[in-house]
């Protein structure tokens, strides 16, 4: 059933596909946007906000949706089954009454996003967009999908509205609603663009956090490669009690690497790093081990002997 579910996947989507990750959206939408800016054509880029996209989508819709995508009918029963029974229970100072789950996957379940993932690849196949978007390589590129993060692209004001509209009603079929508060527009034409949704504006922006990155219409990997520092800088002290501890070093490089070192280090497969930034992120990494051990910089101790 996983392997059937993913082999009906557009390309689009990377989000709990083996083999792809957040990186490959990333480089992709900073690459349009170098390339875009480069050769001087215009790029819009309009990131939506689904309302609770787990825990709205219309399980009727499911049920059609894996059907078309060729999944056997024995498993569409014992998963109609399964969320028949389905139940929850609000707790506050005492657990609530058991109410019936109506609507939305299973959180937890490990197979809710691939689930999830085959109710939106049929929104996307509805609306047939095989012209829209930009070329890239001869192809049309008009969205990329990583799980219920979506962007749209396309080349003008008029076809993104228009993309907009579109997505909003065929995802209110399948129960997706359109945040428009915290959907994000991103251009690099400098003239006014206006996008609707809802009868409300889209809010337009210079930069966004998309993935767990900064994108923007400038270059934003300075922006990042701070941000990075920084978020690094967090994750190190708040697990001060075990760097700071009476823990093993071993214990402690094991901690590092596992949940320090990928904050500093997300999203590097796809920056070009100047010497600057290289040595920088280099220092943040050789000062934090430094006040893992308690080294200070008057000791004069070598990185060397610190890596040791």
């Amino acid at each position: 059933m996983y392997n059937q579910l993913d082999v009906n996947q557009g390309q689009e989507q990377a989000g709990f596909r083996k083999g792809r990750s957040t990186i490959d959206q990333i480089f992709i939408i900073n690459q349009l946007l170098e390339k875009s800016n480069e050769y001087k054509l215009p790029l819009y880029i309009l990131l939506i906000d689904f309302q609770k996209a787990f825990d709205s989508v219309h399980l009727s819709y499911l049920w059609n949706a894996l059907n078309e995508q060729g999944i056997q009918a024995k498993y569409i029963k014992i998963l109609r089954n399964i969320y028949k029974i389905a139940e929850g229970r609000v707790k506050t100072d005492k657990v609530g009454q058991k109410f019936r789950i109506k609507k939305g996957v299973k959180q937890g379940d490990p197979l809710s996003p691939n689930l999830f993932n085959c109710i939106l690849e049929s929104v996307f196949r509805k609306l047939n967009w095989g012209e829209r978007g930009v070329e890239v390589d001869g192809v049309k590129l008009s969205n990329l999908r990583f799980a219920d993060d979506v962007a749209l692209i396309a080349q003008n004001k008029e076809e993104i509205q228009q993309m907009a509209e579109e997505l909003k009603v065929a995802g209110q079929e399948a129960g997706l609603l359109i945040n428009t508060k915290k959907t994000v527009l991103l251009s690099n034409n400098m003239e006014e663009t206006r996008i609707i949704l809802n009868g409300e504006e889209v809010a337009r922006s210079d930069e966004a956090i998309y993935l767990g990155q900064i994108i923007a219409v400038s270059d934003s990997l300075e922006r990042e490669v701070k941000r990075r520092k920084a978020k690094a800088w967090g994750s190190y002290w708040r697990l001060k009690n075990v760097f700071k501890g009476k823990f093993s070093q071993d214990l402690k490089k094991k901690i590092f690497e596992s949940c320090v070192l990928p904050v500093l280090t997300y999203g590097a497969q796809s920056w070009a790093l100047t010497e600057r930034q290289l040595l920088g992120l280099a220092r943040t990494q050789i000062a934090m081990e430094r006040s893992m051990i308690g080294v200070r910089k008057k000791d004069r101790v070598r990185h060397q002997e610190v890596e040791n």
